[in-house]
């Protein structure tokens, strides 16, 4: 169990005058944008049903999203806009929006971390706003929660807060420097913010809380993990929703928080709180396969499943992506050393700049939290319309390319777990329609995993370079 002593760093009163500008401006403009999609949430009557929510299934029939998600997000959408124009923001329901002249920050929004819990009139649901900056260095967090009449809150290297309120606003327009100095609002999270010391109970009195994913194979590792997580303290509950989950670690309601397979938007915020708190934190490490925890946990003991994790790539991975991309088609054959076509394997830095590049991980000793070193066995880039790296591409299509497994690891579902990420991806964003594909005609064993995973020939699309021909493969999207 992770030595708590050292983390108790925290616990002053809130005071808006300590917060650098631009700390002061972003926990403003974070606290405004929750509670403006808290404030739909809470429009919720007493007696709704699912249909007059405007429920409808995602992925499974416990995976639910509501008009209340939809229009929540408008809401929180809204007030970033308005407010910081030139932020990217990657939100659950609405995707990922870049803009012109970034400024580096980006905003994870949940407009609704606990959809089934808001259903069924279970109280504990809220909206989630977290902003990073240039680096990926989390820098404010915000959770509010109406049906609770509760906000947490955090400022990186500052602390953290829970106010005894969730204030309904409305903010038709934004006019100025947001700023809390001065205002009525800050002199009252002065008042009556509590300040957040992280403080656990020992392990034979521990709270643990814990999730389940909505994919059956998932949720059978998870519920394979519950031994060990059982084994952190003196009994598990599940919440419903990851957000408040690491807030009730933070406040002491929680001991220790621990969940397999979430999405960034589901913990941002959250684990930053719990982080200012003083508890231990682990976030995610991949893109939607990995731990994330906080609190009494001893993260090394968590679990690792035997499938990869399949990320972003960072710069670390550049010089594994070169070397596996070129084994996997020059040693492998399909291409000859010196081919117009790889010229770019081993600059793998390149094709980041200009397209999302995604590896899969191994951890082929004790997991993603072990010390011994992972393996990059496979990779492939993503792109969109009018990128550089598109060859076929069109409006409502995404396409991915140079999916490659390095030949000591081929055979083990590597290559099948990076396609099913593509779809996944894919099925998440509204604008996508199909996901297209190019592969060397030669690529056999290419081709039939393509056909098993529910992609079709486009011939009338196929086209080449020099003597090669590349197949076109594409795989409609079902409606969202």
């Amino acid at each position: 169990m992770p030595n708590t002593e050292s983390f108790s760093r925290r616990g002053t009163a809130f005071d808006a005058a300590t917060l650098s500008q631009q700390q002061d401006e972003l926990l403003t403009v974070a606290l405004w944008a929750a509670w403006s999609g808290a404030t739909v949430l809470a429009g919720r009557s007493a007696d709704a049903t699912l249909e007059n929510l405007g429920a409808d299934n995602k992925s499974s029939g416990s995976d639910w999203v509501t008009d209340y998600d939809r229009r929540a997000e408008d809401a929180v959408r809204n007030v970033l806009t308005q407010a910081r124009p030139h932020d990217a923001i990657t939100g659950e329901e609405h995707g990922h929006t870049t803009v012109t002249d970034p400024s580096g920050f980006r905003w994870s929004v949940d407009p609704l971390d606990g959809t089934t819990n808001f259903i069924r009139n279970i109280p504990q649901y809220g909206t989630s706003v977290a902003v990073a900056d240039a680096e990926g260095n989390w820098q404010v967090g915000v959770v509010a929660a109406p049906a609770l009449g509760a906000t947490w809150f955090a400022v990186a290297g500052v602390g953290a807060w829970r106010y005894p309120h969730c204030p309904a606003i409305n903010i038709e327009s934004i006019a100025g420097t947001p700023s809390l100095r001065g205002n009525p609002l800050g002199m009252l999270l002065g008042t009556k913010a509590r300040p957040l010391s992280y403080n656990p109970q020992p392990a034979n009195a521990a709270l643990i809380a814990t999730g389940f994913a909505y994919r059956a194979d998932r949720r059978s590792f998870q519920y394979r993990a519950l031994e060990t997580l059982l084994a952190q303290g003196a009994d598990v509950r599940r919440i419903g929703s990851a957000a408040l989950d690491l807030c009730m670690v933070a406040d002491g309601t929680l001991d220790g928080y621990a969940e397999y397979g979430t999405q960034e938007w589901d913990w941002a915020a959250g684990m930053l709180i719990a982080e200012e708190s003083g508890a231990p934190v682990l976030r995610q490490r991949a893109i939607n396969d990995s731990w994330s925890a906080a609190g009494s946990i001893d993260f090394n003991t968590l679990p690792s499943p035997t499938t990869p994790i399949i990320r972003d790539a960072t710069p670390a991975d550049y010089a594994a992506i070169g070397e596996l991309t070129v084994a996997a088609y020059v040693e492998g054959g399909y291409l000859p050393a010196g081919h117009p076509y790889t010229e770019n394997f081993n600059n793998a830095e390149h094709r980041a700049k200009n397209a999302r590049v995604v590896v899969a991980e191994l951890h082929p000793a004790g997991g993603p939290n072990d010390p011994a070193e992972p393996v990059i066995a496979g990779s492939m880039l993503i792109t969109y319309p009018g990128q550089p790296y598109t060859e076929v591409a069109g409006d409502g299509e995404l396409e991915f390319r140079m999916l490659a497994v390095h030949p000591d690891h081929q055979g083990h579902g590597i290559a099948k777990a990076l396609v099913n990420y593509v779809l996944e991806l894919a099925a998440s964003d509204p604008a996508i329609r199909t996901v297209v594909l190019t592969s060397m005609e030669t690529m056999t064993a290419a081709h039939q995993l393509y056909r098993t995973t529910g992609f079709s020939r486009a011939p009338e699309r196929d086209w080449g370079i020099e003597d090669h021909t590349f197949w076109v493969f594409t795989h409609p999207v079902p409606e969202h």
